[in-house]
């Protein structure tokens, strides 16, 4: 059976309005997503640069030693979920360090955990100037290399 004209079109239509919005949610999303990434950032205790070492011991770990600047590389957001994994570069006591903290359970309240996990120079290469990358590698290389273990930066105590 032959469909009309009207028929064909109002099927163009609507397959072109899918597109439309399918494109409107993707760009809404990686909007917000920008905007969760920055958020969550440099704002988890021992990475902010107002929480040292000295005033915080039994609170935080400290494994490069106190924060003194943080800087949001980029990340990314789940598409269904609050969840988010951020790239921040350090500035730290020990050098800079480049860690990637992957934030989990977001939807929990203060149930939520947060694990920072050292990246290599070649892991941030492509986030970083030259100039940094190669701090990096000089920071990493007088330190012995990455830390094996992740960094607890928040356990999910409630």
């Amino acid at each position: 059976m032959a469909q009309s004209a009207t028929q064909r079109i109002s099927r163009i239509a609507v397959v072109i309005l899918g597109l439309v919005l399918a494109g409107l949610a993707a760009t809404t999303h990686h909007t917000w997503e920008r905007a969760r990434v920055a958020e969550l950032g440099c704002r988890t205790g021992p990475l902010l640069p107002t929480v040292t070492e000295e005033e915080h011991r039994g609170s935080f770990l400290f494994p490069y030693g106190t924060v003194t600047s943080c800087r949001v590389l980029g990340g990314e957001v789940g598409l269904f979920s609050a969840d988010a994994d951020t790239d921040l570069l350090l500035d730290t006591r020990r050098g800079p360090v480049a860690v990637r903290v992957e934030y989990r359970g977001m939807a929990n309240g203060w149930q939520w955990t947060a694990k920072a996990t050292e990246l290599t120079a070649d892991q941030a290469a492509h986030l970083l100037s030259d100039a940094d990358e190669q701090r990096l590698r000089a920071a990493i290389a007088f330190r012995g290399g990455v830390l094996a273990e992740p960094w607890t930066l928040h356990y999910g105590d409630g």
